[in-house]
């Protein structure tokens, strides 16, 4: 009897599982009819998002190249020598490069101090620029020396990239006790 109760259930139940795989079927129909047209231009964007290592989608961006010589004497420090190719052309006082050091977090330091100065003439675009830049230190003043170089709106014509500059690159050093 058991049996028979069973075989008359499986009779007599809908095919509920035919019918939404039949729903499900009509879906990815209509998906595909949709993303098939867009995958090329999907593929596209996708390439260019995943730029090769080293491209930058920053157009203010470039490489910062950075060489240091201690400077040795009553002053004690650090002479930087900056260079970059320009990313953007400056034609007037109405924009500007800088340079922004940090010195390291600890009190022998200044408790990370932060210095630097404009780069205070027209640049054409993709000229190499290079300046100079010392960094004095108090004795016993050691640790990571970080710096970016800056391009952006001055206020006037002699303070520099303000509010709104944009980040170049970066360079950092180590600063020894003995420097």
């Amino acid at each position: 009897m058991k049996a028979r109760h069973s075989q008359h259930a499986l009779r007599t139940k809908r095919p509920v599982a035919s019918i939404r795989f039949r729903e499900v079927d009509r879906s990815i129909g209509a998906l595909s009819r949709v993303l098939v047209p867009v995958l090329p231009v999907l593929a596209l964007l996708a390439s260019a998002w995943a730029s090769p290592a080293g491209a930058s989608r920053n157009p203010y961006a470039a490489s910062v190249h950075l060489r240091t010589t201690q400077i040795h004497g009553e002053y004690r420090g650090y002479e930087l020598h900056i260079s970059f190719k320009a990313p953007v052309a400056v034609p007037n006082a109405k924009a500007a490069y800088g340079l922004e050091i940090r010195l390291p977090q600890i009190p022998v330091c200044g408790h990370g101090g932060t210095q630097g100065r404009a780069i205070e003439r027209n640049v054409r675009r993709g000229e190499r620029i290079s300046t100079s830049y010392q960094v004095y230190l108090n004795p016993g003043c050691q640790g990571l020396v970080q710096g970016k170089v800056l391009y952006g709106p001055q206020p006037d014509a002699m303070t520099g990239p303000g509010a709104g500059a944009h980040t170049v690159g970066n360079f950092s050093f180590m600063a020894s006790s003995s420097g």
